[in-house]
Parts: C-alpha cells; sequence; structure tokens
C-alpha cells in the first residue's frame, strides 16, 4: 500500500489532514480526511473515509492508530462490552459494564496470532502508567477499542507460534468504528452480515484527553 499525504491546511478553527491510500497499479484506493479541533481540554477528531474502486469495496477493518509509550499498559477504566475480547458477531456473550484490566491481560492468547482483544460498542477507554498518566479516548457516540503491544501488522507476519510475534518498543492502540477479518484461521471466512463495506462513505469521531499523573497523599 502507497500512503500519500495530500493537503495539511486550517479551515476555521478547524486543521484539516487529507492523505490517500492506494494499492500500487491497481485502479482503487481510499482518500481520508481528517478534521482536528480542541476546546482547550480535549481534542475532537472527525474522519471522513472516501473509497473509490471499480466494484464494491470490502475492508478488515478501519480506523485509528496511536502509538503510546510502552509503560502505558493499564486500563483503569473501560466502560463497553467486557470484560473479555468481543466483536461484531460475538458481542452477545459480553455483557455491558465498566472494566479494569492491563494491556496484556486484554489479548486472546490465540495458537495462531491474529486479530484479537478487541472490546465493542464501548463510551471510553483508558490507558495509563502506574501513576494514571495517560489518554481517555472517547467515542461519539461509540468506540471499538484495541490495545495491544505488536501492531496488525506484526500479527499478520508472525507465523503459527505466539512465541514468534515479539512484542513492540510501544503500546499500540486501535480505536476503530468497526472490525472484521479475511483470515480463515478455523474455519470458513466471514459471514456476509459481518464483512465491511466502504459505501455509503464512512465516518466516525474520536474524542482524545490527557489524564494527569494522581497527585501524592
Amino acid at each position: 500500500m502507497q500512503h500519500r499525504l495530500d493537503e495539511v491546511m486550517t479551515d476555521g478553527t478547524e486543521l484539516v489532514v487529507r492523505t490517500r491510500v492506494a494499492p500500487a497499479s491497481l485502479d482503487l484506493g481510499i482518500v481520508t480526511t481528517y478534521r482536528w479541533t480542541s476546546d482547550g481540554d480535549r481534542l475532537r477528531l472527525v474522519v471522513e473515509v472516501v473509497p473509490w474502486a471499480p466494484g464494491p469495496a470490502r475492508c478488515r477493518g478501519w480506523g485509528l492508530r496511536l502509538a503510546l509509550p510502552p509503560n502505558w499498559t493499564r486500563s483503569p477504566g473501560r466502560s463497553s462490552r467486557g470484560p473479555g475480547e468481543a466483536y461484531a458477531d460475538t458481542r452477545q456473550a459480553a455483557r455491558v459494564g465498566l472494566f479494569r484490566s492491563t494491556v496484556d491481560d486484554m489479548q486472546t492468547g490465540y495458537v495462531f496470532p491474529q486479530e484479537n482483544g478487541n472490546r465493542t460498542r464501548g463510551a471510553l477507554g483508558e490507558l495509563t502508567d502506574r501513576g494514571g498518566a495517560g489518554i481517555r479516548v472517547a467515542g461519539a457516540p461509540t468506540i471499538e477499542l484495541t490495545a495491544r503491544r505488536w501492531t496488525t501488522e506484526d500479527l499478520d507476519a508472525a507465523s503459527t507460534r505466539r512465541i514468534s510475534c515479539p512484542a513492540t518498543g510501544s503500546t499500540s492502540t486501535w480505536t476503530t468504528h468497526s472490525t472484521a477479518s479475511d483470515r480463515a484461521s478455523c474455519g470458513p471466512g466471514v459471514l456476509q452480515t459481518h464483512q465491511l463495506h466502504l459505501a455509503p462513505s464512512p465516518t466516525f469521531i474520536v474524542i482524545l484527553q490527557p489524564l494527569e499523573a494522581r497527585k501524592p497523599a
């Protein structure tokens, strides 16, 4: 995939960034517009995705990925379906609540490394260090949230053993609108009802807020 930055500009109080992602030599791709605004305490990001393709565009997932400090490994507050992982086709097995965890405990250790650990239809998630400094990620109205020590590319490149997928030097967090997998690791592929199509053009909103370290008692 070829990534290209097309434009960075201001539009009133917004910072607008436009990018293009497309495979080489194929007549298809995606134009993404990021609109950043701030109220002085929080950042609000509106992401608009516009695909162009000769036929229906289908993808494994789409969203926002953040590379965070490696010591941000605690999730002191997470409002979502849980406590375990939940996706569009498994969310009925999870309950709505406020959960606490760590990045390591949010993983599902499948024998074959693959997409895992998503928390679905959450209102917000927090990721902090031991002192409480970190970030809060909220959806408008909801988000899909995944936090792990490796990227999706690392999982795709891993072999059939978990130990062959080493941790990276940072914590990678996906805040996604939706996600699915085309890898048929245990049986048939993704059912039609759970496939992701980029039509009509999707838009999602993420709100980012810094969290300060707790003051000593």
